[in-house]
């Protein structure tokens, strides 16, 4: 059964989602970003085990001090601008909460969150779960480096530790991990030379008509006229086109 909780429940628990050492993917959405001291070593300590960990976060709203940090290790980074709500998840809970990924708000906010079990509330779990992945597929993968630049009236190195920081955002674009059929919507691994389901690809495959007019985007999932030889709506085709191309 779902639990509710309040501001000191929900760091706990964020923290047991971070700890979690049986492994599985660790996705993290929060549009702030100021991680504590010890948020940032357990997540150093699950980065160094080679965990899948994904952080999605309003660009914009990136501090330098998280910046610096990010760039030196594997953490998988994604943006997304209309970002406004919060879920912290591993394979097994799922923490919908008020709070950011935001230190301030962890010690001085009063915040309500519903802690979710994959084992106790499956249903709950997957809803929540396909939500993250949808926000988590409509996000865009950029790679963080931090420069540090001299200033114009500074006679100090560019090299020292308290000189000021640039911070860039490369986008890096990769192809989404789910799916959808392009007749009947369901989800399935995201593959363009496969977009159907097992039981609408043999339907498919009768004919093998290539331009034959089916429902739904295989990228996005939404209602769009799409085909086998163009399974991808327009925005999306436009979003994964070239990590495509480089895919051959």
């Amino acid at each position: 059964m779902a639990k509710f909780l309040r501001t000191n429940g929900i760091s706990d628990n964020l923290e047991r989602i971070i700890e979690d050492d049986k492994g599985g993917r660790l996705l993290l959405i929060s549009p702030y970003l100021q991680f504590s001291d010890r948020i940032k070593d357990e997540l150093q300590r699950q980065d160094s085990r080679k965990r899948d960990i994904r952080v999605v976060f309003r660009e914009n709203k990136l501090r330098h001090n998280e910046a610096e940090w990010l760039a030196t290790t594997n953490i998988r980074t994604s943006v997304r601008e209309p970002l406004h709500a919060k879920c912290y998840m591993n394979e097994s809970h799922a923490l919908i909460t008020s709070m950011n990924l935001y230190e301030f708000s962890q010690q001085n906010n009063d915040e309500m969150g519903i802690l979710v079990s994959a084992e106790a509330d499956p249903e709950l779990y997957q809803d929540i779960k396909r939500e993250a992945d949808r926000i988590l597929e409509l996000s865009t993968e950029i790679k963080i480096t931090v420069t540090r630049v001299g200033d114009a009236n500074d006679d100090r190195p560019a090299d020292q530790p308290d000189a000021p920081v640039r911070v860039r955002s490369e986008p890096q674009t990769v192809l989404p991990e789910i799916g959808f059929c392009l007749r009947c919507g369901a989800q399935i691994p995201f593959d363009t030379e496969r977009p159907y389901c097992n039981s609408h690809y043999r339907t498919w495959a009768r004919f093998g008509n290539v331009e034959y007019e089916e429902e739904h985007c295989h990228a996005c999932g939404a209602d769009h006229d799409t085909s086998m030889a163009k399974p991808l709506c327009l925005s999306c085709f436009r979003k994964y086109g070239s990590a495509l191309r480089a895919a051959g």
